[in-house]
């Protein structure tokens, strides 16, 4: 492939306005483009953003803890993700594609009890149907793409422990 390069900035913060509270916001741009055209086979020109590359991205937190006895705390938080636009990848003969901006939202709660962590979590609470990736592709002669997307809605609970 060519050649390429990557500019940008990235900032986070944390804040603890009270005792357990924890707040939190990061943030990135990035400009990332080809510097120059890469082999015919792959269909890059010089100033081409790269492949999923947003140009802005971000995550705001917060999260709880409190005590609950002198061995257990409870705990919960959010996190919301952002992701701007970003282009597919390079095809051949093919148009790349635009894959829309993005956000979805985190959720989990739990117990600490010493050195263990019993915790249930929701991935895309809002079970937002994003597409992470296209690509093209050429099927029995036939230009096609395909796609993947991000796990819909996912409910869980994780067990673990500190040794």
């Amino acid at each position: 492939g060519g050649e390429a390069r990557s500019r940008g900035v990235e900032a986070a913060v944390s804040y603890v306005p009270t005792h357990g509270l924890s707040l939190s916001a990061n943030g990135a741009y990035t400009d990332a483009r080809l510097t120059q055209n890469t082999p015919a086979s792959v269909n890059g020109n010089a100033g081409d953003r790269l492949p999923e590359a947003p140009f802005f991205s971000s995550t705001l937190s917060a999260s709880y803890e409190h005590p609950l006895s002198s061995t257990i705390a409870g705990f919960g938080g959010i996190d919301w993700h952002y992701s701007g636009n970003r282009l597919s990848e390079f095809a051949v003969g093919a148009p790349r594609q635009t894959l829309p901006s993005s956000s979805m939202v985190d959720l989990r709660v739990g117990l600490r009890v010493k050195t263990y962590e019993l915790t249930l979590y929701v991935k895309n609470a809002g079970d937002e149907r994003v597409i992470s990736e296209v690509s093209a592709e050429t099927v029995n002669g036939i230009n096609a793409y395909s796609a993947s997307v991000v796990i819909p809605r996912t409910i869980g609970l994780t067990l673990s422990g500190k040794y």
